[in-house]
């Protein structure tokens, strides 16, 4: 991991992540791997269903789920499918040959120009987000009916931000895209997500270049664009397409790239931040979200070699800076059977939620190639509760030996640890509260199996708790936690500062 920690953590949570190097002093016959999920058993959860659903494509899903703002149908989705694609729906089925649909593109484009394709942004909210309702907005129209869920056309892209802290109720939801006649870059405001503002175009990214002596980068835009703002530092943060052309080669590839901006207006020019392994896994999008003190990404790779799409997962600690977790290996993984919902492609949605112990990511699944015929499908997969990675065995005939950095900042009411982790059959998690001598101050009794927020009490038994701040032991300590471990795999800890005792 070649992420430059900060001077000193900012400890803006007490939960510490095991996939943060600023949590690790030293790991012994251990290793960052990625968690496993698991696809919903209703998947996929809707597909083209409505005649305006041409071609969902990548989907482009942009979903929040608020339960206490939206009563009733707490996730709502946009997402972004071809509405117009004559490709597809002037090619009856039987003559969709596999490996033909590039070359009938680019027939429909010389017949109907730019119109041969069309982008539209589409509105659906659910209950419990498996069950998804698509209502007629009698916005926009479709062969003269207005019955349809569509509230933007030609938006080509759109990354959709609710804001939650705009003192305008007018520009609580954001959208960002380019539009498919232009080669501009634009964003949208509305006040209920459904009823879009006019598109204002963003300067300086259309004619952006950069150039050195190997290669030219230039922006791109036809992708996810993803954006949020970033609590710890004040700005939006846009994440795009870029190309990058290796002069030595005389190829482009695909990249990402970052900017930002202090008022959605004047962004800064973007900036490469995560390129791929090689030149045939190209990063063809990145979407981008906080979780606990750092930033994590959902990767789509793009293997230009086998015409599919992977998703993969990367790490941040100030969304600048970038490094792929587990490189290699997929978060979602592809369907196995050619033909399975999600065996081509897999795009995830713009951030995952917390649902109870659970992590819910939604995704893009298509059966087949990326530039192909295939069709498109809204899926589900969930992690546990911290799943993204954890710590596991390299060697399992020997212990592994995790031990954190000094941790600086302790809760005056620190009376104990939480612990996510699962521990197979057989295995077991031994856990020793070290000072910064590395001398034993208190030793945890072993833990033998899976666990979701577990709680280890540290308090001693003979302390008023309602009273005292924490053990007399521990009060302005400077201690590590060492886990010693076999047949399991850590994922988080966090400093337990509400007292479990009772009043003895």
């Amino acid at each position: 991991m070649r992420l430059s920690p900060e001077s000193e953590r900012q400890l803006k949570y007490q939960k510490f992540l095991m996939l943060d190097p600023r949590t690790i002093e030293n790991a012994k016959n251990a290793q960052i791997k990625l968690g496993k999920v698991k696809k919903h058993v209703n998947n996929p959860l809707f597909g083209e269903d409505k005649p305006w659903e041409v071609r969902f494509d990548n989907l482009y899903a942009n979903i929040w789920y608020d339960p206490v703002r939206f009563i009733g149908k707490p996730f709502r989705l946009w997402y972004n499918p071809f509405i117009v694609d004559h490709s597809t729906s002037d090619t009856p089925e039987e003559e969709k040959l596999l490996g033909k649909y590039r070359e009938l593109s680019r027939k429909m484009w010389k017949k109907f120009g730019r119109d041969y394709r069309v982008m539209g942004v589409c509105y659906a909210e659910s209950e419990n987000g498996i069950h998804w309702e698509k209502p007629n907005l009698g916005i926009y129209s479709h062969k003269d009916s207005k019955d349809t869920n569509i509230v933007a056309v030609n938006f080509h892209g759109a990354g959709m931000y609710f804001d939650p802290f705009s003192e305008d109720p007018q520009q609580r939801y954001k959208l960002i895209f380019k539009l498919d006649k232009e080669d501009s870059f634009f964003y949208a405001l509305s006040e209920d997500g459904i009823h879009w503002g006019e598109p204002i175009e963003i300067e300086g990214f259309n004619k952006y270049q950069f150039k050195t002596v190997n290669s030219i980068t230039y922006w791109g835009r036809d992708t996810h664009n993803n954006i949020f703002f970033d609590i710890f530092h004040s700005k939006y943060v846009l994440y795009t397409r870029m190309w990058k052309k290796i002069l030595k080669y005389g190829h482009s590839h695909r990249v990402v790239g970052r900017s930002e901006s202090a008022d959605l207006i004047h962004f800064t020019k973007p900036e490469v931040v995560l390129e791929g392994l090689e030149p045939h896994l190209e990063v063809y999008s990145m979407v981008v979200f906080p979780y606990t003190n750092v930033f994590l990404g959902l990767v789509a790779i793009f293997n230009t070699q086998t015409d599919r799409v992977s998703t993969e997962l990367a790490l941040s600690l100030d969304n600048t800076s970038w490094e792929r977790i587990d490189p290699g290996e997929s978060l979602i993984p592809n369907g196995s059977e050619e033909g399975a919902y999600d065996w081509g492609c897999i795009y995830a949605a713009n951030r995952p939620f917390i649902i109870k112990d659970d992590i819910w990511i939604y995704y893009l699944g298509s059966d087949g190639l990326h530039t192909d015929w295939r069709k498109g499908y809204f899926c589900l997969t969930t992690l546990r509760i911290d799943g993204f990675a954890g710590f596991e065995q390299i060697n399992p005939n020997q212990d592994s030996i995790i031990t954190t950095t000094i941790i600086k900042t302790i809760p005056n009411n620190w009376c104990g640890l939480q612990i996510n982790a699962d521990v197979d059959t057989g295995g077991y998690i031994d856990i020793k509260i070290l000072d910064n001598n590395n001398d034993v101050l208190y030793v945890v009794p072993r833990i033998t199996e899976t666990c979701i927020n577990y709680r280890i009490q540290l308090v001693d038994p003979n302390i008023n708790v309602k009273k005292a701040k924490a053990t007399d032991s521990y009060v302005e300590e400077q201690i590590k936690i060492q886990f010693i471990f076999r047949k399991a795999k850590i994922y988080s800890f966090d400093l337990e500062s509400t007292p479990i005792l009772e009043e003895q």
